[in-house]
């Protein structure tokens, strides 16, 4: 997983003195959802660790409040289109 974060596919939370990677990063076998990385690459490094755990866990106003946890599979570009909404929000 430590060459997943390097490439940024996929992000850690620090808890307890040990990197964690939330599950929801994952497809059924494993393997990195492509929106993850997607969604890191846009928001950068304005957002790291806990602050991410967040971002994918919480209501999102620009998804009409939906949590882009749950709709990392059935609607990617939603989450992406937030992501680029956040960024936005955060330099304009």
């Amino acid at each position: 997983m430590g060459s997943w974060k390097k490439e940024g596919r996929i992000f850690s939370v620090d808890y307890d003195h040990r990197s964690m990677f939330p599950a929801f990063q994952f497809d059924v076998e494993g393997q990195p959802l492509p929106v993850i990385g997607r969604v890191l690459e846009i928001l950068g490094q304005e957002v790291t660790g806990w602050g991410l755990a967040l971002w994918f866990t919480a209501g999102n106003g620009w998804l009409d409040d939906r949590r882009p946890v749950d709709l990392l599979k059935s609607e990617p570009e939603e989450v992406e289109q937030a992501a680029e909404r956040e960024v936005e929000e955060l330099f304009f």
